[in-house]
C-alpha cells in the first residue's frame, strides 16, 4: 500500500505578515481583515485558558516577535502573522518570497543565510488547524514530532534564539489545542443536513454506496473542510473523501512489462496489421487482417479478443455469424486536458464530484509532476483530438470550484481523448460491456465496449474476467 508523505507542512511557525498593500518592493504588516475564526479544543471542554498554564503560554509565545530571531523581530512579526487562528493566512505576500498572496518560500536566506538552499521555491502557508493529526511534518515529512519540527522551524528557518524545554512544550500544547472548525452542514450522527449544498448530497450518496471493491481500499477517509484543506491549504471544499492509497500509472511502462510478459509465452505483436472482417466457422474464427477483403490475409484462431477500443463495434460487426443485436451502439463522448503553466499547490490528485458521463474537471499530476486538468466531456459525432482554446473559458470555472486562485491565463491545450460510449448523451450511463460465449453464443469470441481511461489500471483484473469467460 503506498503511503502518502505530507509535504506542505513546511511551516508550524514562521513570521511573515500579511499585506493589505502589495507596494512594489515592500513590506505592509498589516492586520489579515477578516481575522479567521480561532476554534480550540479547551473552550468545547468549557474550560478557561487561564486555567491551563502551558496552553496560555504557548498562546503568548505564538503571538511574541520575540520567540523568531532578528529579522523577523524588527519586522514586528509572529507565528499568528502566518497562522492567525490556526488558520493559513491568505493575504500574506512579500515581495522576493512570495509568488502569490498566501505563499512564502521560507528557505531563502532573508531570516537565516544559513537555511538557504539557493532556490526560489515558495509553497502555500498551511492552516495548522488539526496538526496534532498531520505528523510526519517538513515538506519531505522528514521529521516525526511536532515538537522537534517546532524547533527546527524556530531555530533553522528563522534563526531564533534556542527555545528552553518549557518553552517547546508549551507551544506544543497550545499547537495541539488548535481543532478544526465544526462542519456547519454535519448532523450529530455525522450525516449532512437539508443545508448542504447539492454537489455535497452527491458526495455523500457515493460515500455511503455499497462499493464492492472497497473491501480492498480500507484506508479511505472522509473529511470536514478543515480536515481536508489542512492536508491542502489551497483546496476549497464542503467536505472530502481522502484516499492515501491511490497513486499513477506510467501507462507505458506498464504496456512494456505486459508485452515482455506476452512474449515470454511466446506471443508476437504485429502492428499496422487491421482487421478488416472475419466469419465465424465451425472450428473458430477466421480474421482477415491487413487489406481488401480479396488481398487479406486470412488467420484462423480459436480465440479471439475484440478490444479494439473505439474500434470494437466495427470489428464485431465485420464479423459474420456475430448477432449483430450483441454489438451496442457507439457514441463518442471526447475529453479536453488542458496543462497548467506554471506549478500546481497540489500534492494529491484532486477530484470533484463526478458528473454525468465522466469524472468532472479534475486535477491530475504526471510522474514529473506536472499538473493537468480535465477531462469534460464533449459529445461528438467523429473523431476529432483537436483542443479547442475557447473551451478553456468553462474550465476556469470549474476548477475555480475548488482552486478559487487559479491565476487567469494560466490554462494551456494540452490533448484530448475520446471515451468509447455505449449509451448516448441523454441516457443512463453503463459500465464496461464484456460479451463473451453466454452473450451471444460465439466459443472463444470476447468482445470488450465501452472500455475507457479505467480500463488501463483494472487491465489485470480484466484480463482474469476475460479469461473466465473464455473457460467458462
Amino acid at each position: 500500500m503506498t503511503r502518502i508523505v505530507f509535504r506542505w507542512l513546511a511551516l508550524v511557525i514562521l513570521g511573515l505578515a500579511p499585506a493589505a498593500a502589495q507596494d512594489e518592493g515592500k513590506l505592509n504588516v498589516a492586520q489579515q481583515d477578516p481575522l479567521p475564526r480561532r476554534h480550540l479544543q479547551f473552550h468545547e471542554r468549557g474550560i478557561d485558558e487561564r486555567a491551563l498554564f502551558y496552553v496560555a503560554y504557548g498562546d503568548m509565545l505564538f503571538h511574541s516577535p520575540l520567540l523568531l530571531g532578528e529579522a523577523a523581530r524588527g519586522l514586528g512579526l509572529s507565528c499568528a502573522s502566518c497562522h492567525s487562528g490556526g488558520e493559513a493566512n491568505r493575504q500574506f505576500f512579500i515581495p522576493g518570497l512570495s509568488s502569490g498572496p498566501g505563499s512564502v518560500d521560507a528557505s531563502s536566506p532573508m531570516f537565516n543565510p544559513a537555511a538557504d538552499n539557493h532556490r526560489f521555491d515558495p509553497f502555500d502557508i498551511p492552516s495548522l488547524r488539526g496538526i496534532r493529526f498531520t505528523a510526519p511534518y517538513g515538506r519531505d515529512g522528514r521529521i516525526a514530532s511536532l515538537r522537534e519540527f517546532t524547533r527546527m522551524v524556530i531555530v533553522q528557518e528563522f534563526a531564533g534564539p534556542e527555545p528552553t524545554p518549557l518553552m517547546l512544550d508549551a507551544l506544543v500544547a497550545f499547537l495541539n489545542e488548535l481543532d478544526f472548525l465544526p462542519a456547519p452542514f454535519l448532523n450529530r450522527d455525522g450525516t449532512l443536513d437539508d443545508r448542504a449544498p447539492a454537489a455535497a448530497k452527491r458526495g455523500e450518496a457515493l460515500f455511503n454506496r455499497p462499493w464492492q471493491f472497497l473491501k480492498s481500499v480500507p484506508d479511505l477517509q472522509f473529511l470536514a473542510r478543515d480536515a481536508a484543506r489542512a492536508l491542502e491549504p489551497a483546496l476549497e471544499c464542503t467536505a472530502a473523501l481522502l484516499s492515501p492509497s491511490t497513486g499513477i500509472v506510467d501507462s507505458h511502462a506498464l504496456m512494456l512489462a505486459l508485452l515482455g510478459d506476452a512474449e515470454r509465452h511466446g506471443a508476437v505483436l504485429a502492428l499496422q496489421s487491421p482487421v478488416q472482417g472475419g466469419e465465424v466457422v465451425a472450428d473458430g474464427i477466421v480474421l482477415e487482417v491487413g487489406g481488401e477483403a480479396a488481398n487479406a490475409m486470412h488467420l484462423q484462431a480459436t480465440t479471439v479478443v475484440n478490444c479494439a477500443g473505439l474500434g470494437a463495434q466495427a470489428v464485431a460487426r465485420g464479423l459474420r455469424g456475430l448477432p449483430v443485436d450483441t454489438v451496442p451502439p457507439l457514441h463518442y463522448a471526447k475529453g479536453n486536458y488542458y496543462a497548467l503553466a506554471g506549478r500546481a499547490p497540489f500534492s494529491r490528485l484532486i477530484y470533484p464530484v463526478p458528473v454525468p458521463a465522466g469524472l468532472g474537471v479534475h486535477l491530475t499530476l504526471d510522474l514529473g509532476g506536472q499538473a493537468r486538468f480535465g477531462p469534460d466531456v464533449e459529445w461528438i459525432d467523429r473523431i476529432d483530438y483537436t483542443v479547442a482554446p475557447q473551451r478553456a473559458d468553462a474550465f476556469y470555472a470549474e476548477v475555480r470550484r475548488y482552486w478559487p486562485q487559479l491565476p487567469d491565463g494560466a490554462l494551456q491545450p494540452a490533448y484530448a481523448g475520446i471515451r468509447p460510449k455505449p449509451h448516448a448523451p441523454d441516457a443512463a450511463a453503463c459500465d464496461f460491456l464484456v460479451s463473451g460465449p453466454a452473450e451471444h453464443g460465439i466459443r472463444g469470441l470476447v468482445c470488450l465496449y465501452g472500455i475507457e481511461s479505467p480500463g488501463l489500471t483494472v487491465c489485470l483484473a480484466l484480463a482474469d474476467h476475460i479469461a473466465a469467460k473464455l473457460l467458462g
